[in-house]
């Protein structure tokens, strides 16, 4: 439920971090969400999580 109001389409995604992908150090397997989301809701190289 992480980003629903930005569910994934047939454009471009971008994995939703959660804790589960901070357990695992990694992106794969996680959900996805649409890049049509406000900027200050993207990690940034240099954001701390």
């Amino acid at each position: 439920l992480a980003l629903q109001k930005y569910p994934p389409g047939d454009g471009s995604t971008l994995p939703v971090i959660k804790i589960a992908q901070l357990r695992k150090g990694d992106s794969i397997g996680a959900d996805r969400c649409n890049t049509d989301l406000p900027p200050n809701y993207i990690v940034q190289d240099g954001d701390v999580l």
